[in-house]
């Protein structure tokens, strides 16, 4: 059975969802989602990378869904994957306008 691993940040109570672990032997090579890599999913890929500028020295930590309320409170927000508690966004919510203020940015030097 296939579990979908997360990203969190402790000090922010955030994870992001990255999808189902795709192994060659024992080792996670990448992630997917359905019949794609996670990479490829242009919003799960802004996301993630937006996630890491937003907790650029915070200490991360990676988790299984099914460890993931063992690791976390009922206060941690999830970005992404199954968004139905409250205050939960979407992978569009969370990165909204992000892309177009950073290609603004790199425009103007």
């Amino acid at each position: 059975m296939s579990r979908s691993a997360w990203l969190g940040c402790r000090k922010c109570k955030q994870v992001l969802a990255l999808g189902k672990p795709l192994r060659e032997e024992d080792q996670i090579v990448a992630f997917g989602v359905a019949d794609m890599f996670s990479w490829e999913r242009e919003e799960r890929n802004l996301a993630l990378w937006k996630f890491l500028a937003d907790h650029f020295g915070h200490e991360l930590f990676t988790a299984f869904g099914d460890d993931l309320e063992k690791t976390t409170g009922p206060d941690f927000r999830g970005i992404g994957g199954d968004t139905t508690t409250e205050g939960d966004l979407s992978f569009s919510d969370y990165t909204a306008n992000w892309l177009a203020r950073m290609r603004e940015r790199s425009a103007h030097g």
